[in-house]
């Protein structure tokens, strides 16, 4: 299986768009808070309908639960699945970033068969993985990240 350990702030929904269509009266916010950039949403859908690559929202919008993010994301027209979400850590877990949240998720669910990381923001200073694709909050996920992600999940 493959894996993509999603953050959606600054991925999907990005200051950016919220600028574009905030100058344009277009709607910026629905029930679920802001709207996600239509453009990364299709960047995603290419990510996972090319290398059939499953969703783990690692996210603090993971604080919502599985069921109320799969619906938000059918509602925006995200067609990955999200299979789970990573824990949400306290001090008595000793999270303290992003990167030990994949890490306690990949520990207890094992290692799949290739993951990619999608995040604005650094793991952590001792998370330099090869596989961590950093968006700019500004554009999310770009073309050419999407292309890298795609080659990175389908490669050898």
């Amino acid at each position: 299986m493959k894996i993509i350990f999603l953050d959606i702030d600054g991925v999907l929904n990005t200051s950016g768009y919220y600028s574009f269509a905030y100058q344009r009266n277009f709607k910026v916010r629905d029930n679920n808070g802001t709207i996600f950039d239509p453009e990364c949403i299709k960047n995603l859908n290419e990510i996972t309908d090319k290398t059939g690559a499953k969703i783990v929202i690692s996210s603090a919008w993971r604080t919502l639960g599985i069921q109320k993010l799969k619906q938000i994301f059918s509602d925006r027209g995200i067609t990955g699945e999200i299979i789970d979400c990573t824990p949400i850590g306290t001090i008595d877990d000793l999270f303290f970033c992003r990167g030990q949240e994949i890490e306690h998720w990949l520990t207890y669910n094992g290692f799949p068969e290739k993951i990619a990381v999608l995040d604005d923001q650094s793991l952590g200073k001792n998370y330099k993985w090869k596989y961590f694709f950093q968006t700019d909050a500004k554009t999310g996920i770009t073309e050419e990240i999407k292309n890298r992600v795609i080659e990175h999940l389908n490669g050898n």
